[in-house]
């Protein structure tokens, strides 16, 4: 896990917050290094007042960007994220204890099997003009299953794509 050294610029990107069983409030967020030009492992941070204190942040241990966390009716953690160290939008399944986060399972949905739909040159500028995919969000059916929906690039074609997950 990598932390950040104390004079480097870190920005927190497309956060989100959820609030766990027990009225803990989970915040999550992809995180920048600025000075090294390169993504931290996605980051949360907790609040057990409402949000007017907060945790520091931590590492979830995910290589990843844009994370959306969703609370399971069991507690655990479904989280959607765009992977770096890996092609592609993969799931994850987790666990706060305490305040810290476990990881437990993790699955790919969609494509890993897809050259380029990421950046990494030094300039986010760069890196967001060839990004193809992004903004997974959450939702619960009454039938216990999970809708997923994000946009993403096909064959120079902008789409919105959604699935229907199943988490055991």
């Amino acid at each position: 896990m990598e932390s950040p050294e104390s004079s480097d610029r870190v920005f927190f990107w497309e956060s989100k917050i959820v609030e766990l069983a027990d009225g803990c409030l989970l915040a999550v967020a992809w995180a920048y290094n600025d000075t090294a030009s390169k993504d931290l492992p996605n980051q949360y941070a907790l609040s057990n007042d409402g949000g007017r204190t907060w945790s520091a942040p931590a590492s979830t241990g995910l290589a990843g960007q844009t994370l959306t966390p969703l609370v399971l009716a069991d507690g655990r953690i479904l989280s959607v994220y765009r992977r770096m160290d890996h092609a592609g939008l993969w799931a994850n399944l987790s666990q706060v204890e305490g305040t810290g986060w476990i990881n437990e399972d993790a699955a790919p949905i969609w494509g890993t099997e897809t050259a380029g739909l990421t950046g990494v040159a030094h300039n986010m500028a760069q890196n967001f003009a060839v990004l193809r995919f992004g903004a997974p969000c959450l939702v619960p059916a009454a039938d216990g299953t999970v809708f997923l929906a994000f946009w993403c690039y096909e064959e120079c074609v902008s789409v919105i794509r959604w699935f229907r997950l199943a988490v055991e």
